[in-house]
């Protein structure tokens, strides 16, 4: 490789993969004479297209500890890249810290709500045993260590792998083609990776501007001068909270990313929403912006 040849940006350099999983006991079963009842009612004979079920574990406890799970999904979806076709996504390493402590943040109120549903197992057990006689056959109610079992929260960190190293060892026993062949797969594979980032960055703010766009034309008033077509400050508050990230999760430092970052700072981030509300002036502005800015978004990831 010559010394003015460009490199790959390197994925273990920039960003950390981090997968998260979690589980939770789940209780729907079938409701035997509601079941029934309904099939007849609808005149359906095969009983796997009509029924009814019940949730023996309903529980605001579980529900709770559940909504737990998904916020802390989509916090980390928020901060991170997708990167690998597997379950992991790539966590820009100046916003690790962030995520660590937020998913952690996110999994002790689990942890709190799961524990409250388990100090109620007597009583849901007990409505179990008055419904019981209405569920299908052989169904038991499980103990405390059963449900324990089926629950996790499991977040895993991996390195991302480095294309210079690998590229650079020898491969034993196999021909130069052969040789040359891997390294060929590995690059194109780190390639692709890349541009599932940069695929992400992409939607992520074409979404959010294309929403500021949209706002602004539908706000105003009708004919008999009722407002319609309101918006809340989080149209405002997604703009800045996607400028903030944007600089980290530039894993490529793409020059079009940064002027888009550095045009919505100063177009979008910096207005009042209850001033955008008020003024018919700005809003024609923003939606002219916000349309410029729009038009830039294509560029990401490519290189004149």
């Amino acid at each position: 490789m010559s010394k003015n040849e460009p490199t790959l940006p390197q994925a273990s350099d920039l960003v950390t993969l981090v997968s998260f999983t979690f589980k939770f006991p789940g209780g729907i079963k079938v409701h035997k004479s509601a079941s029934e009842e309904l099939r007849q009612s609808k005149k359906v004979k095969k009983k796997s297209r009509a029924k009814v079920t019940v949730d023996i574990l309903s529980s605001e406890d579980l529900a709770d500890a559940r909504k737990q799970g998904t916020a802390a999904r989509n916090f980390l979806y928020k901060n991170s890249l997708a990167f690998e076709e597997r379950n992991q996504r790539a966590v820009p390493n100046v916003l690790l810290d962030k995520v660590h402590n937020g998913l952690e943040e996110f999994g002790a109120k689990a942890d709190v709500h799961f524990e409250e549903f388990i100090a109620s197992h007597s009583s849901l057990q007990e409505r179990f045993k008055q419904e019981a006689g209405d569920l299908e056959t052989g169904v038991e109610f499980p103990t405390v260590e059963q449900l324990r079992e089926k629950y996790s929260w499991m977040v895993d960190t991996d390195v991302a792998p480095d294309v210079t190293k690998l590229a650079n060892v020898s491969l034993v026993g196999v021909t130069k083609q052969v040789e040359d062949s891997f390294k060929k797969r590995l690059v194109e594979s780190h390639e692709r990776k890349i541009a599932r980032a940069t695929d992400d960055v992409t939607k992520r703010v074409t979404n959010v501007i294309s929403e500021v766009v949209d706002h602004m034309d539908k706000f105003g008033r009708d004919g008999e001068g009722k407002l319609v077509g309101g918006f809340k400050d989080s149209l405002i508050g997604n703009v800045r909270e996607l400028a903030g990230n944007l600089k980290a999760f530039n894993i490529t430092n793409d020059p079009a990313l940064e002027e888009v970052r550095k045009l919505l700072v100063d177009k979008v981030c910096k207005i009042d929403p209850q001033t955008l509300r008020d003024s018919e002036p700005l809003r024609r502005e923003v939606k002219k912006d916000a349309e410029a800015i729009l038009s830039k978004v294509g560029r990401f990831g490519k290189r004149d």
